[in-house]
């Protein structure tokens, strides 16, 4: 899982390259193929989110059970 506040159309090909089967980012809206500056979706409700899942250990390594309890 790669969480980022970046954008999806950045992020993807990141994500792909790593092997990454799950990201979470931000989507920015476009009309008729052009960017609005909005975001559809955001990567985290509140500010603090992704500071949740800063880990101790140096690889950011952290077990589905640890980020479920982390992420409510």
């Amino acid at each position: 899982m790669l969480v980022s506040q970046g954008l999806d159309h950045v992020m993807g090909p990141l994500a792909k390259y790593l092997g990454v089967n799950w990201l979470i980012a931000n989507r920015l809206e476009f009309r008729d193929g052009i960017a609005t500056g909005r975001l559809i979706d955001r990567s985290s409700g509140r500010a603090d989110c992704s500071a949740r899942l800063v880990t101790e250990g140096p690889d950011g390594r952290r077990s589905r059970e640890q980020l479920a309890r982390d992420w409510v």
